[in-house]
């Protein structure tokens, strides 16, 4: 991904507070007696607090849950409504201490947040900051709080200018969870504090994990100071060579916003040897003034030297299932603009995975299995729909346009990469197998936690019954999981070396129909698939490249190209068989199973839409011995013999 902000973790612990503001306040829940409130504070809620209900001090361990799990942040305080489906956090209010702003204006309230903003089975969660100037026994709403735009901690600062020389203030920490079972909110390091007019926070260099020359250098930076930031110096450094200087004029930065900024100049010097390269982003001044406040102006980041850049095939996996209606809302909008991209092609430079999960109740979608948990394991994955773009959580939801999908694509696309990846598969309906070998050059030297990942993607499959897990409004499900070499896991690589290819063979057998939870079937052919490859960087789950393998079937019947990949397993049989093929357009397909005098002992008619088919043959309504299985259109015939075993 572009300029990726590998320090934006720095939410994780919070801005210090510049030593020029005027702290009102604070509380950072650590000298509290779990799970009570500090003794100045206090909270409102609709019953009893019990159980998961309310507001409660602790760590991540113990305040945290499958669906709400807040990253470790020593102690702090939170409400969890995912702790059970009962959770009642209607209206939970959490009540700091009282104090005065008596001849204060434009102070702050600033705090760490983790915190959703989320929606699910139509009830939405919110979380509002209220003040009180009456000991609480009225409340007014100050701002309504937005989610976290990252799955880390984020330091927030909230005017409470309207409070100017109040006397007797309380702030209120509002949660509602929209009487359903939604997730929580956590926050920490509670401050109320008056800015120092100038001063601003160095958050994060945003510079590519494999970087060449000619790669741009970012830093992301953000105004703590109570003035509007018009003008920054700054400068960046590589491994301790001589900065480089710029001063970045026709700026607007209101205070407690943050901005991204990009050098002129570029990286110059970057080859494969040293490996790994040390850059630094210093800001000196504001508003043509030396910061007051230098402790928090510097940031530090590396990267890995590349020799040569190539086109970037982005890799776009999905999270979802067949029980998720929010899901199914995605996916309406996604499916029409992943396909006019035309996804797992080699000339698009674009591929898509879909991993089909377990989740909401009652996560019952047949096409769960174990490699799929695996890379949501992975990937710690709390939540469906999610959406990763290269090895990074994109931003695509139930609320995504057809133009957010667009961007996505065009964004995970949008950069050049540092490895090829070339390869061959076959899918035998002879053996059912499915094996291949893949080829990955770097051009790049060094030594970490890679894994080479290696997906079979079944194209198209109808998933419209109860049975195999349907409860939504999708029906079309479109490259999704059914199998990963060795595993979901793939296999892991210590070391690149620039400019050598590193080879893996992989092979496993397949079977197609009676999909389930736990078992990797196909739900139609299995010439119905695409073989993706990829490798990923551990160290940033950043995927390098991906590649769609050049894929030959074998052992599978043809009548045209409309109708292809015709395939009659098991063989022989005992209760049932299966005859699978593909159709490249809408056509009419009719099955027959004829015994030796010629007599049609079953027979099926249907018009297919374009994708993987299946017809199941009741084979165990039939005698035992030799049958032929006719499988016509209207261009033609092809006839596969079947034994049938008792």
């Amino acid at each position: 991904m572009k300029k990726v902000f590998t320090l934006l973790s720095v939410g994780l612990f919070g801005l210090a507070v510049s030593s020029q503001a005027q702290i009102v306040t604070s509380q950072d829940f650590e000298s509290v007696t779990a799970p009570a409130l500090p003794a100045t504070w206090s909270q409102t809620a609709a019953v009893t607090i019990a159980g998961s209900v309310g507001w409660k001090t602790g760590t991540n361990t113990t305040l945290g849950s499958q669906n709400f799990a807040p990253s470790a942040h020593t102690n702090f305080v939170a409400v969890n409504d995912d702790l059970d489906s009962a959770a009642n956090n209607s209206n939970s209010l959490l009540k700091s201490n009282s104090f005065s702003l008596t001849g204060v204006s434009g102070a702050y309230a600033k705090f760490d947040l983790s915190y959703f903003a989320s929606t699910y089975a139509g009830a939405t969660e919110t979380l509002t900051l209220e003040s009180s100037i009456d000991n609480g026994a009225t409340w007014q709403l100050v701002q309504t709080i937005a989610g976290n735009t990252t799955s880390v901690w984020e330091t927030r600062y909230i005017s409470i200018s309207g409070l100017n020389n109040a006397a007797n203030v309380m702030l209120g920490f509002r949660y509602k969870d929209g009487s359903g079972w939604l997730y929580g909110a956590a926050i920490d390091n509670f401050t109320v504090l008056v800015p120092p007019a100038l001063d601003v926070a160095n958050l994060a260099v945003g510079v590519q994990r494999y970087s060449i020359i000619g790669d741009s250098v970012s830093f992301l930076f953000k105004n703590v100071g109570s003035t509007a930031i018009t003008s920054l110096a700054a400068s960046f450094s590589v491994n301790g060579n001589t900065p480089v200087a710029q001063t970045f004029t026709g700026l607007n930065v209101a205070p407690f916003t943050s901005q991204v900024l990009t050098f002129s100049n570029t990286l110059t010097g970057i080859t494969a040897t040293p490996s790994q390269y040390n850059i630094q982003v210093v800001i000196s001044q504001i508003n043509g003034t030396p910061d007051p406040n230098m402790a928090d102006n510097t940031q530090g980041d590396h990267f890995i030297g590349g020799t040569t850049g190539v086109t970037r095939n982005a890799l776009i996996e999905e999270f979802s299932s067949s029980t998720c209606a929010p899901c199914a809302a995605l996916n309406g909008v996604m499916d029409p603009v992943v396909t006019a991209n035309n996804p797992n092609v080699p000339a698009s430079n674009f591929n898509l995975v879909r991993y089909q999960m377990n989740w909401p109740a009652p996560g019952t979608d047949a096409s769960y299995n174990p490699d799929g948990v695996t890379r949501r394991t992975y990937y710690n994955v709390t939540g469906i729909p999610d959406e990763f773009a290269n090895g990074f959580e994109g931003p695509l939801s139930s609320a995504s346009t057809a133009t957010d999908v667009q961007n996505e694509i065009n964004f995970a696309k949008s950069d050049i990469t540092v490895m090829t990846i070339s390869g061959t598969g076959s899918i035998n309906g002879t053996t059912h197998t499915i094996s291949g070998s893949v080829s990955v050059t770097p051009n790049f030297t060094a030594t970490g936690t890679y894994h080479v990942l290696i997906t079979a993607a079944e194209r198209h499959y109808v998933n419209n019954s109860t049975a195999t897990g349907h409860t939504t409004s999708q029906t079309d499900f479109y490259s999704v999981e059914r199998m990963m070499f060795p595993n979901g896991t793939g296999t892991a690589v210590t070391s690149w070396t620039a400019g050598t290819a590193q080879n893996f063979n992989f092979s496993r057998p397949y079977v197609v129909g009676n999909p389930a939870q736990g078992n990797y079937n196909f739900w139609g052919p299995a010439s119905n698939s695409d073989i993706i490859a990829y490798v990923q960087d551990d160290s940033s789950k950043e995927i390098i490249q991906s590649a769609v393998l050049t894929t030959t079937t074998t052992g599978f019947q043809t009548i045209s190209t409309s109708v292809n990949g015709i395939n009659v397993y098991p063989n022989p049989a005992s209760t049932e068989a299966y005859v699978t093929f593909v159709t490249a357009a809408n056509e009419k397909v009719q099955v027959d199973v004829l015994d030796i005098f010629g007599r049609t002992v079953f027979t099926n008619t249907d018009t297919y839409t374009v994708g993987g088919q299946q017809v199941v043959i009741p084979t165990a309504t039939l005698a035992a011995g030799v049958y032929n299985v006719k499988i016509s259109s209207n261009n033609g015939s092809v006839t596969e013999r079947l034994s049938v075993v008792k």
